[in-house]
């Protein structure tokens, strides 16, 4: 699988490694299942789910060291 964006592939990897479903992600996150959906599938996003995304990780910074 060919990842287009780091958001991408860190949903995808954080979904995989720790089995965590696609809606308790998109809770997870506070954005819905279709954006999760969606950026997991490779289609574009805007800067607010960018932005989300990217909050996320950085408060979940030990956890993201783990899937690096």
């Amino acid at each position: 699988m060919e990842f287009k964006t780091n958001e991408q592939l860190m949903l995808y990897r954080w979904h995989v490694r720790f089995g965590t479903n696609k809606k308790a992600l998109a809770n997870m996150i506070g954005i819905s299942n279709t954006t999760v959906n969606n950026v997991m599938s490779g289609k574009p996003f805007g800067f607010e789910t960018k932005y989300k995304i990217d909050e996320f990780l950085k408060d979940n910074d030990d956890m993201v060291a783990f899937l690096k």
